[in-house]
């Protein structure tokens, strides 16, 4: 029958309870059930598989349905999750293109269409439940998802998204090699997406893409974007995790760091969970699978210690951050990255507050965090004091017998209260008995303990002796002493209160400025300045006065300069008056004579707030002042003039004065108008001044007393001024013209200076004959045109109009000169062939000019005495020469003369070359390419830079040099046989080739004399293939003995490579005996500059033997000449190419060519190219004992490399066995210095290597673990690494009995809640516990477990161990009540027990059916509202886990909607109350 409303007793009528007992309690199950509707079609079940790994199955070809956004596919039987088989289905949310979803490589795939933020959901759904073409139905399956998105490496706009906040996200994976971008913030309007950014240049398969885990997901939602045609695979995971970092929420969000403080038990170390309040922990807030709010693997390992100044033994971590060091004088600080603490280690004599630590750490996207703070402190007492000086007689001085009053308060800093406290006076400086403190109040509680609130009194009386008071005061400090509850002892020196000590406030217990000692000043003794009158001051010269102290007193006696201290309080106008240390007054020089009111003070140096003030009147008198008559020197009346000064032999104070030190004045000028005293004492005479003899009266005054005044006489002489004419040769005047001269007043002179013709009168006095000529009163003479030329004296005569009397004569000498010729030299650039008559090639007169005219023929005669036979000037100026004229350049001269003046005449010089066409010799020097000696045109080229030498009998007959292009021509030589054309290299002077054998008619053309430029070879370097410039090169016979030089061309015995490397030999068979006719056998030997080693090279050794040239083998290159290469170029580096220093050379044969020679560096020092690796004799090894290292040093350039130093550094508590060394299996004398042994000046051969062998000893202290021994090349001289490290590591094994911390205990249900397990409370077996490092634990068939050898503890001081309970692994309805995870000390060699306590929960089952909904809706009827308010009302009673089940009897997704808007609905009214997380389990079954 149908199930009406069923109720329970707590709900009103018609509810029917049921109660059972579980082994945990009773289980309540509530049976709300609801109005069934009619059997449902489809029973929907969620399948659980308690969260199995999905593993992704090879797949084919997806089932595709839709496009855009909603588009869908699925990959059937796509993977499997506990051995039963998922279908994987993608559904596209968000997107503007049409993506593909395809099968790539075996795996699901997406396929971009474009650039587009897409954003897809992948489903898991039990095989064959899943309707693609209705999207519906389908079977959920929770599964725990590790999967991988690869293939992101294409461009950097492929991009990978995940809403790695969202909650279901447990954690990425990204590969820590991988090159690939990341970003973190809104992607499409969805916060808190991390993006995956693809690099093109990072091509590792799979790593360049992210793994991701889903705990207990049916389904995961990513995106992604890329350009057309990339893809992104759905993979499973194959990151391993040490090459991987695991990335959280909390890595992405902008890190801030917050500070942490605690305090600390005296010599314990403290630690502190550093991370758990900054943004890495806090960030993973996001249920259900980011809610651990704990830090981030990579967050751990990125945290960066700030060593604070004169930190020492800074230890880097993984990443290269600091993580340990320490602090000199307080102690040790380490960071743990495994479990996020900061320790600190207090030195044991240390106390109150370490010097504080800041820290950073990083997120995934390297951004920093700002500087948090790590405070730590420790127990301490604090003291402060503070002095009252007792004024008993009140007179305001300290007096033998009078106290201080001193107060101490005491207080207690730490975690405890201090007992034993000690209060004594240790730095008293009092010459009386010293104070002892005496306790007066403050232990409120009476229990002889400071406690943290309380504050303890003291106080003290010291009475005051003549030695303190003469002292000036008394200082004391005193040492308060506690001890915690354990017998720790704390102290802390006073601080003084007085706002005069120190930095003027008391703070107590340890810390900067917190020690000031207490200073009490004493009173000072009376002091008295009585006023003077010291004798009077020379005020020009200034002086000092006798001292003013002399009657002043301190304490009733003459006061002592070296106790007060003086000051000029009042100079009266006096300026510059200085008071001396003595009381003496320094006046200085230039005082004005008065009387002056000086006040000072002095002032006790003991107490400086002692003062008095007197005056002293101190008198400043003037100095005696004389001026004397003077007669200065003459002055010229006309220009007037200044006189010397008239006070150079005056006097102020019996010394010449200074102008700068009085005033001069003209008393009577005696009629001399506008005579001026000028400041320095000189006489201005004005212009035009008659002359004559005048007694001028002048006065002067001191300038500090303008009424001390003196005056004298000065006779002052007037002259008149003086006129010259002087004579004058002008420029000439041509005769035919005629002309002006210029002025000849120029250097004529009126009192020493120009003339100026308004100041004189000027007349011709003898014109010497030239008739017409005219003199100007500017001073110019006008000389008529048709002049005679010649040589004429005209004399002139110059008057002052002032003065007519005052007159001069001068001469002028005038030249008149005929017209100019010129004749020009001519010169014919273009060579005139003779072969012809060449009548008329050049006109003379073309560029001769009379009177700056062209030439007219009739005007002039023209005459040569030189001219070259052949050759013909004629009368109109042409130069005719006859045909067959020799070749050669002629040079001759000619004459014209003006036909009117005959001896007007000039001559020019002209240059004629004559080249015969005949004979003549051409050709072209070329670059012979192909080596087969012939120029082949349009395929070769030719070079310039060549000299090409016509010889006859080793006699040069005509060389020119090659042009541009390598063509070459001579032409017009004598005719004649046994000519032979030699080429010669214009850089270095060495000949390339010779034609031998030439004989030349008189009409001879000989063309194409080509000459290829084939060197014989080139120097090279072996190492970097590269010619080498400066290396000899000589021939020699096969005994090794040079050839003569008459055996080769010019210059190729010996030659030196010029830049290019090349050298090249000819041998003139039959010059001499050493080169004969016949076949011989010659050698070449190569020296190279300092940098190249001497001989052949060993690296490329020439080929054995003699080269027969005749045969040339091998060649290659087949034909033309023999070809050591085919190429010209040097080889490149490690490639050399064949060659011969031996040869077997006959007349006839064919050139050698390309021999190309190489050479061998000298050792230098390389980083490139150069390899360190290191083994170890065995990897395990025994505290106590040895182990043996080779080490191998590889070069493989073609060099030697050195000079190197090889240093090999060994772990901690590894030292060198002495004489172990050896090198290439010599032993050798090494540098070594405990753990660090340096092979010196090593030289490692090129492509080759050396080997190093050592033995180090393994102290018996050193703990176990790996150890690594690492080897570095540097430079010698400078120290530079030169390679990569060699590592190699030895494991010291873990003595499970001595070195291993051991865990056991249980999980237990805790009945009583008291956290120990009592009889009758059981244990749980098969739970599952984890440790930080991934270790997985179960619990036995009674909840016992183990963890043998947990953890390796640190040998001193022990190590912290954190085991957490999976609550997951409990059975239904259990949660843990002890601390979850939890932490124990663990210490070598011992068994330390941690149980887990934990308590049942009850059950509320709920039964639903369609019944409790309207209609065909998910909306609960309002019936239901009450049956939830009971439902919650159960829970809060008692921690409970909420079942519901739904009877579903037909559409399957309504059923779960129905279920899921319940489980909403309680949620919702729970979700203001507390206590703990609610629980709920949900299932759908078909049926009634």
């Amino acid at each position: 029958m149908d199930r009406g409303w069923l109720s329970m007793l707590e709900i009103p009528s018609g509810i029917l309870t049921r109660r059972r007992e579980s082994g945990l309690a009773a289980h309540v199950k509530m049976l709300a059930a609801m109005v069934l509707f009619a059997l449902m079609v489809l029973l929907v079940t969620v399948v659980n598989v308690n969260a199995q790994t999905l593993t992704i199955k090879d797949v084919g070809n997806p089932t595709v349905v839709g496009t855009g956004a909603g588009k869908r596919a699925i990959w059937t039987n796509g993977g499997t999750v506990g051995g039963a088989g998922v279908d994987i289905v993608a559904k596209m949310n968000q997107a503007t293109l049409d993506h593909s979803f395809i099968t790539e490589t075996n795996r699901p795939a997406v396929e971009a269409a474009g650039q587009d933020d897409v954003f897809l959901t992948w489903y898991l759904y039990k095989a064959g439940t899943y309707d693609i073409t209705n999207d519906s139905d389908g079977v959920p399956v929770v599964a725990d998802v590790h999967v991988q998105f690869n293939d992101v490496d294409g461009p950097s706009n492929e991009r990978v998204y995940l809403p790695v906040c969202a909650g279901n996200i447990r954690w990425i994976r990204i590969d820590s090699g991988a090159t690939t971008g990341r970003n973190f913030g809104t992607v499409s309007g969805r916060p808190d997406t991390f993006s995956l950014i693809g690099d093109k240049n990072y091509n590792s398969q799979p790593q360049s893409g992210v793994e991701v885990r889903y705990p207990n997901s049916s389904s995961f939602t990513m995106g992604r974007t890329a350009s057309s045609g990339y893809f992104i695979r759905l993979d499973n995971p194959t990151y391993l995790d040490y090459q991987t970092y695991d990335y959280n929420c909390g890595d992405f969000v902008a890190p801030v760091a917050n500070d942490d403080e605690k305090e600390g038990l005296p010599a314990t170390p403290v630690s502190l969970p550093i991370l758990d309040n900054d943004t890495n922990a806090t960030a993973n807030n996001n249920p259900p699978n980011n809610n651990s709010q704990a830090p981030s693997e990579y967050g751990k390992l990125s945290v960066s210690l700030a060593p604070p100044s004169g930190a020492a033994n800074i230890v880097n971590g993984e990443l290269g951050y600091p993580h340990s060091f320490t602090v000199p004088g307080e102690g040790a600080w380490s960071y743990d990255a495994g479990t996020a603490e900061l320790t600190f280690t207090p030195e044991p004599s240390f106390k109150g507050y370490a010097t504080q630590i800041d820290y950073t750490y990083r997120n995934a996207l390297g951004q920093v965090s700002n500087a948090a703070t790590v405070t730590v402190w420790y127990p301490a007492v604090g003291a402060v004091k503070s002095a009252t000086f007792n004024d008993e007689s009140a007179d305001g001085y300290a007096q033998v017998g009078e106290t201080i009053y001193y107060s101490y308060e005491l207080t207690a800093y730490g975690a405890e209260s201090l007992g034993g406290i000690q209060l004594t006076e240790t730095g008293f400086t009092g010459s009386g008995t010293a104070p002892e403190p005496a306790y007066q109040s403050g232990d409120a509680n009476s229990d002889s303990r400071l406690d943290l609130d309380e504050t303890w009194i003291y106080t003290a009386t010291y009475t005051l002796t003549e030695t303190d008071i003469a002292n000036g005061g008394v200082t004391n400090q005193a040492t308060a002493r506690g001890e915690t509850s354990d017998g720790v002892e704390v102290t802390d020196l006073s601080d003084s209160t007085n706002a005069t000590d120190g930095d003027g406030t008391g703070t107590p217990g340890p810390g900067p400025n917190n020690g000031d000692p207490t200073t009490t000043a004493t009173g000072a003794s009376p002091i008295i300045a009585v006023d003077d009158t010291p004798a009077a001051i020379n005020g020009a010269t200034g002086g000092s006065t006798s001292t003013l102290f002399g009657n002043d007193t301190l304490g009733g006696v003459a006061v002592d300069a070296e106790d007060i201290t003086e000051t000029l309080v009042d100079n009266d106008g006096l300026t510059g008056l200085v008071l001396n240390a003595d009381g003496t007054l320094d006046i200085p020089e230039g005082t004005a004579a008065g009387s002056y009111s000086v006040t000072y003070r002095i002032c006790e140096d003991a107490n400086t707030a002692n003062c008095d003030t007197a005056i002293a009147t101190v008198v400043v008198e003037a100095a005696p002042i004389v001026a004397t008559d003077d007669t200065p020197p003459a002055v010229n009346g006309a220009s007037g003039g200044t006189t010397p000064s008239l006070f150079a032999n005056d006097t102020l104070d019996g010394s010449a004065v200074d102008a700068e030190d009085i005033t001069g004045s003209l008393d009577d000028d005696d009629g001399l108008t506008g005579l001026v005293l000028n400041d320095d004492g000189t006489l201005t005479i004005p212009v035009d001044t008659p002359a004559g003899k005048y007694a001028v009266t002048y006065r002067i005054c001191e300038n500090l007393n303008p009424t001390n005044c003196d005056t004298a006489i000065a006779t002052v002489t007037v002259e008149a001024q003086a006129i010259a004419a002087v004579d004058d040769a002008p420029p000439a005047i041509p005769s035919i013209a005629g002309g002006s001269t210029p002025s000849v007043f120029v250097n004529d002179t009126l009192g020493g200076s120009a003339v100026d013709p308004d100041d004189i009168t000027a007349v011709m006095v003898d014109d010497d004959g030239i008739s017409g000529l005219v003199f100007n009163t500017d001073g110019t003479f006008d000389v008529p045109p048709e002049t005679p030329a010649g040589e004429y004296s005209v004399v002139y005569r110059i008057c002052e109009i002032l003065n007519p009397a005052n007159c001069d004569d001068a001469t002028v000498s005038l030249v008149v000169e005929a017209a100019p010729i010129v004749a020009d030299d001519d010169t014919i650039a273009t060579p005139v062939d003779t072969a012809f008559d060449q009548p008329g090639v050049i006109n003379l007169f073309d560029n001769d000019t009379f009177d700056a005219a062209a030439i007219v023929p009739a005007d002039i005669t023209v005459t040569s005495d030189d001219l070259p036979s052949g050759f013909t000037v004629n009368p109109d100026g042409s130069l005719d020469i006859a045909q067959y004229t020799p070749s050669q350049t002629y040079v001759f001269t000619y004459r014209i003369c003006e036909n009117l003046n005959p001896a007007n005449c000039d001559t020019a010089t002209v240059k004629v070359p004559v080249e015969k066409s005949v004979p003549v010799v051409s050709g072209t020097v070329f670059l012979d390419d192909n080596g087969n000696g012939s120029y082949d045109t349009g395929m070769e080229h030719g070079t310039a830079g060549y000299t090409v030498m016509l010889m006859q009998d080793d006699t040069l007959v005509r060389q020119t040099p090659a042009n541009s292009d390598g063509t070459y021509e001579i032409r017009d030589f004598p005719v004649g046989s046994d000519y032979r054309l030699v080429f010669m290299d214009n850089a270095t002077g060495v000949a390339v080739g010779a034609i031998q054998g030439l004989t030349f008619a008189a009409n001879t053309s000989m063309p194409s004399q080509d000459q290829p430029i084939d060197p014989s070879g080139l120097v090279y370097d072996v190492s970097t293939g590269l010619p080498v410039a400066g290396a000899t090169v000589t021939m020699t016979d096969a005994s090794g003995s040079p050839l003569p030089a008459a055996c080769l061309l010019p210059g190729q015995q010996p030659q030196v490579t010029p830049a290019d490397g090349n050298y090249r030999f000819d041998v003139n068979a039959g010059a001499d005996p050493a080169c004969p006719s016949s076949e011989s056998e010659y050698r070449l030997t190569v020296t190279g500059p300092a940098d190249y080693l001497a001989g052949v090279s060993t690296i490329a050794p020439p080929q054995p033997g003699a080269l027969d040239a005749t045969l040339c083998l091998p060649d290659a290159v087949p034909g033309g000449a023999c070809q050591m290469s085919a190429s010209s170029d040097a080889p490149a580096a490690g490639s050399p190419t064949p060659y011969y220093i031996a040869f077997l050379l006959a007349p006839g044969d064919p050139n050698v060519i390309n021999n190309h020679i190489p050479l061998d560096p000298v050792a230098r020092v390389f980083n490139n190219g150069l390899t360190v690796t290191k083994t170890a004799a065995r990897p395990i090894a025994e505290r106590g004992g040895a182990v043996s290292y080779t080490i191998t040093v590889s070069n493989t350039n073609l060099f030697a490399v050195g000079l190197v130093d090889l240093v090999d550094r060994m772990p901690s508590g590894f030292l060198y066995a002495p004489d172990t060394a050896t090198l290439d299996g010599n032993p050798v004398v090494v540098d070594s210095r405990g753990s660090i042994v340096v092979f010196e000046d090593l030289t490692v051969p090129a492509n080759g290597s050396l080997t190093v062998t050592l033995v180090a000893r393994i102290a018996a202290s050193v703990g176990a673990g790996e150890y690594t021994n690492i080897a570095t090349l540097l430079d010698a001289a400078t120290g530079e690494q030169l390679a990569g490290a060699g590592r190699a590591t030895v494991r010291i094994l873990v003595d499970h009995v001595f070195d291993c911390g051991e865990v056991v205990g249980k999980v237990f249900e805790d009945v009583n809640g008291d956290g120990m397990q009592t009889d009758g409370e059981k244990g749980l077996p098969g739970v599952r516990i984890a440790s930080v490092k991934g270790l997985l634990i179960k619990t036995d068939e009674y909840g016992r477990y183990s963890v043998p050898c947990a953890e390796l503890p640190d040998a001193e001081r022990g190590s912290n161990f954190i085991l957490k309970l999976d609550e997951r692994s409990l059975p239904v309805g259990y949660h843990v009540i002890s601390e979850n995870p939890r932490v124990v000390r663990l210490t070598r060699g011992k068994v330390t027990k941690l149980n887990f306590s934990v308590a049942g929960s009850g059950i509320v089952e709920v039964d639903l059916s369609g019944k409790a909904f309207v209609g065909t809706t998910v909306q609960p009827k309002s019936g239901v509202h009450g049956v939830v308010d009971a439902i919650v009302g159960k829970l809060s009673a008692k921690r409970s886990v909420l079942r519901l089940t739904y009877h579903a009897s037909g559409d399957g997704s309504l059923a779960a909607a129905r279920i899921a808007e319940f489980e909403n609905l309680v949620r919702t009214r729970w979700g203001h109350r507390s206590g703990y997380a609610l629980s709920v389990e949900r299932r759908v079954v078909g049926g009634n």
